[in-house]
């Protein structure tokens, strides 16, 4: 397909159990490393292009559903007893640190 000028490319299998197990890509940030309360060990993807004048920045891990639920429900205008409510009854996950110490 190349020689006939068709745009195509040759898929590795196991082009991304190498690149996490690489060492190499984690130091330049391919791959990024958290310890996540909720899963442990975590490894996702990184940054995959590098922009000299605005580089990336990887801040944290990804966002676990339920973490900022108080958060949203106050925006909302939920007084602090109703946020509680909504969570007790199972309509609201809280997974935020306070919410997993509470059902401890």
């Amino acid at each position: 397909m190349d020689a006939a000028g068709v745009p195509c490319e040759i898929c590795d299998p196991d082009y991304v159990r190498r690149l996490f197990a690489d060492a190499d890509a984690g130091r330049g940030q391919l791959v990024a490393s958290f310890t996540h309360r909720g899963v442990g060990r975590l490894k996702m993807a990184g940054l995959y292009f590098d922009l000299s004048d605005t580089p990336g920045v990887i801040k944290g891990p990804p966002v676990w559903p339920g973490q900022d639920s108080r958060a949203i429900l106050t925006e909302l205008g939920y007084t602090p007893d109703e946020a509680g409510q909504l969570i007790e009854s199972g309509a609201v996950e809280d997974t935020s640190e306070a919410g997993l110490t509470a059902r401890s």
